[in-house]
């Protein structure tokens, strides 16, 4: 019997497509798979671009932790996915994903060196500019908010530059040496938006039947709007 998997598409801090996922009969299915890594933070060679970086994670989980408390206040608690399949009965794994420092090496090597350079300049432009300027008191503040978000980003363009690949092959990889280790044939999968038809397109090439579920969310419907009535640019 060939391997089956629903590859579902989601925006991280939204549960509409969490919810959605476990919206069908589950009786087949005998795991969940979720994009997501360990808890664990490695240290790494190249120290201080790395850690620039590993900031700009941490600036991002900050911003997903006051984005949380916003939708517990207005009714929408954070969706457990983990607790759900546990619940169902279905086996989590919530670490497929490529560790921080394995993200960090697969981005682009000049990016990674001289992008800080670039981001550093460009700050310290904006340092004389608020020296110089006559209403100090914006042009600072302005400055400390410039601050707080160079770690994020660095960690943002050089990920956006640099691309996927490396994290959605490492995730195929993953799914497939652990479903075949734990002899499962039919799965739920739950990823970022954009990793959807790569994933999907991966495992389809390893012999799976995949069905694409992509977010219900109003901001990659839009995305996919968008690419669709401009791709005759590209």
């Amino acid at each position: 019997m060939g391997k089956h998997a629903v590859v579902r598409g989601e925006v991280h801090i939204s549960n509409i497509d969490r919810q959605a996922m476990f919206n069908r009969n589950l009786n087949e299915y005998e795991a969940v798979y979720m994009e997501g890594r360990s808890d664990t933070i490695q240290l790494h060679k190249n120290t201080s671009c790395y850690y620039l970086f590993l900031l700009g994670y941490f600036t991002l989980d900050l911003g997903y932790s006051l984005v949380r408390p916003l939708q517990s206040r207005f009714g929408s608690d954070e969706y457990n996915v983990k607790k759900e399949a546990k619940d169902r009965g279905l086996e989590f794994d919530g670490e497929i994903d490529l560790e921080i420092h394995e993200i960090y090496e697969s981005c682009n090597p000049a990016i990674r060196k001289w992008l800080p350079v670039v981001i550093i300049l460009i700050f310290f432009c904006a340092l004389i500019s608020a020296f110089l300027g006559n209403k100090k008191d914006v042009y600072w503040f302005s400055l400390l908010l410039v601050a707080l978000f160079i770690p994020f980003l660095y960690l943002g363009v050089s990920t956006s530059v640099s691309g996927d690949k490396d994290r959605e092959k490492e995730m195929v990889d993953n799914i497939e040496t652990k479903t075949n280790s734990r002899e499962q044939n039919k799965i739920l999968i739950l990823v970022g938006d954009s990793h959807v038809n790569p994933i999907s397109d991966a495992l389809e090439e390893k012999g799976w039947n995949v069905v694409r579920e992509y977010s219900e969310h109003p901001y990659p419907k839009l995305k996919r709007r968008l690419s669709k009535s401009f791709s005759f640019i590209i």
